[in-house]
């Protein structure tokens, strides 16, 4: 898996918002994903967390923690 060419290291997310990487083909395995978080006024939080793609027969992905 490769991350696209361009992307948005200062975006800002507002809460309820999500993040999308297109043009990442997912692809069955473990993956660990990491954010960090942070303003001018705030200081910086990370967060963290491990899943595993499964695909079924039907070429389906589904997501386990």
């Amino acid at each position: 898996m490769s991350l696209p060419d361009k992307l948005a290291y200062e975006e800002e997310v507002l809460p309820g918002e999500c993040i999308f990487f297109y043009g990442i083909k997912w692809l069955p395995g473990e993956y660990d994903v990491a954010v960090k978080i942070g303003s001018n006024t705030t200081e910086e939080i990370r967060y963290a967390t491990h899943f595993t793609l499964s695909e079924n027969s039907e070429k389906r992905l589904s997501l386990k923690k």
